[in-house]
């Protein structure tokens, strides 16, 4: 199975995603405009791009196989002929001329484990025009502290509620290990039914795309508890600014997204009281990924 072909047709599937990558271009690309989408996939952005009055679209692509169905589409849509395919990783690829517009949807699970940050950042160095335009211009990600009743209930029962008396030998230690091998750094989830929030969310980075040069960050921040519950973790969501109009946001209340959420859990899950800080310390190490740790 072609994992990423699965996940274009996830893609597809999440028509506010489009809607609001559609509402950007839209705002963004003017009739004339060269435009770069970094990542392009099977290529909708440059398609969107190219409908909106692109007079070139140069779509990146470093998976041959991907670029030559994009292709297709394009012929199939009759806009191939504004379209220009290259490829290979943004990085490493020249173009003939700088553009008007940068475009890209290279964005993680959380955000940024395509590298993002790095990639538009380098874009913007090599390829945009002064005063030129980036999709999405800014990223934001937040961390809410969250009651799951859900998630700990089908730990519970497929781990046990404890291991205090296996055989008469306490292995608590080692459900800790299990259950910490199971979730982390974070486990995806949809947040429904018999969940709540318990605070605010709490901004815990932020990048202005074309400027910011790293996505690695590392730091602590404060959640207050605003009603006492269950702490089961916190949950992980971001926005993207894509254009003056169009803001992409996995939060819970928002349009639900094939990005859904992220926990990053707190094991074992505690009682909290209203007004209860809670400190967090949240990094991404780029290819060493995510570590996060929860003040006692």
């Amino acid at each position: 199975m072609d994992i990423m072909l699965r996940e274009f047709g996830r893609y597809v599937e999440d028509a506010h995603r489009t809607k609001l990558f559609a509402r950007a271009i839209a705002e963004q690309v003017r009739p004339g405009d060269v435009v770069l989408d970094l990542g392009t996939g099977f290529g909708l952005l440059a398609l969107l791009a190219a409908r909106q009055g692109a007079a070139r679209v140069y779509a990146v692509e470093q998976e041959p196989r991907y670029l030559e169905l994009a292709h297709a589409l394009a012929r199939d849509n009759r806009l191939d002929d504004r379209i220009h395919w290259l490829p290979g990783n943004s990085s490493t690829v020249a173009l003939p001329e700088q553009v008007d517009v940068v475009i890209s949807e290279t964005l993680g699970q959380f955000a940024l484990e395509e590298f993002t940050v790095e990639y538009l950042f380098d874009a913007r160095a090599r390829f945009l025009k002064p005063g030129g335009r980036m999709i999405p211009e800014r990223l934001a990600l937040f961390l809410t502290p969250v009651e799951l009743s859900g998630p700990r209930q089908r730990l519970g029962e497929r781990y046990g509620e404890s291991w205090a008396d296996i055989s008469g030998f306490d292995l608590r230690r080692l459900r800790q290990a299990v259950l910490e091998n199971e979730v982390l750094p974070y486990q995806v989830h949809t947040f429904g039914d018999g969940d709540r929030t318990l605070g605010h969310p709490v901004e815990a980075a932020s990048f202005v795309l074309g400027q910011a040069r790293s996505s690695r960050f590392l730091r602590a921040v404060t959640c207050k508890v605003d009603q006492p519950g269950t702490l089961d973790g916190f949950l992980g969501t971001f926005e993207a600014r894509l254009s003056a109009s169009a803001v992409l946001s996995t939060r819970p209340e928002e349009h639900l997204t094939h990005w859904r959420q992220v926990v990053f859990p707190v094991l074992p899950p505690r009682s909290v009281e209203e007004g209860t800080p809670l400190a967090v310390e949240l990094g991404f190490h780029g290819g060493a990924g995510w570590s996060y740790l929860v003040q006692p």
